[in-house]
């Protein structure tokens, strides 16, 4: 909240990886959003996405990326009344830092109702277990996720990762 930085590296990580694999996959700029509570997260994720897809993608001009990454990486806000297929949500905060950030955004069920309901058919969800299963309203999500998914476990490999 404020003018704090809620980005944590390794949820940035996962997010730039799970991105190279679609675009080698399609060979383009994929047809997902990537959102989260936080302009913070929001900044993160533009400074390193932008290199990755210029890498990848060298046959598209930077002005094409920019508006791939203005119009589909921002805040919950700003995709209010948008939709598509598959959503990303990177939640941000960890167990060190930002528990008062993340009740913020579990205050009232808007936000992430606001962020689960962007997804028409799938929807990946990054942040840290620990943490966010202990916040209201997205506890919620976390435990509906880890009992159809992982039966309340994590992934090998990817502790600040659930979907």
């Amino acid at each position: 909240m404020g003018n704090k930085d809620h980005t944590v590296r390794e949820q940035i990580i996962l997010v730039q990886q799970l991105l190279e694999k679609a675009v080698i996959q399609f060979g383009a700029l994929p047809v997902i959003y990537i959102i989260t509570p936080f302009t913070s997260v929001k900044r993160s994720l533009h400074q390193k996405l932008r290199p990755l897809l210029t890498k990848l993608l060298q046959e598209v001009d930077a002005d094409t990326i920019d508006k791939w990454l203005n119009t589909n990486c921002g805040t919950i806000h700003t995709f209010q009344g948008k939709e598509a297929n598959e959503v990303l949500l990177v939640l941000g905060c960890d167990s060190q830092q930002g528990l008062g950030a993340a009740h913020w955004v579990g205050r009232k069920p808007n936000i992430i109702n606001v962020a689960v309901s962007r997804a028409k058919y799938r929807i990946g969800i990054i942040g840290s277990y620990g943490l966010w299963s202990r916040i209201p309203h997205v506890q919620k999500v976390c435990n509906i996720l880890s009992d159809s998914i992982f039966s309340g476990t994590t992934p090998p490999g990817h502790t600040e990762f659930f979907r």
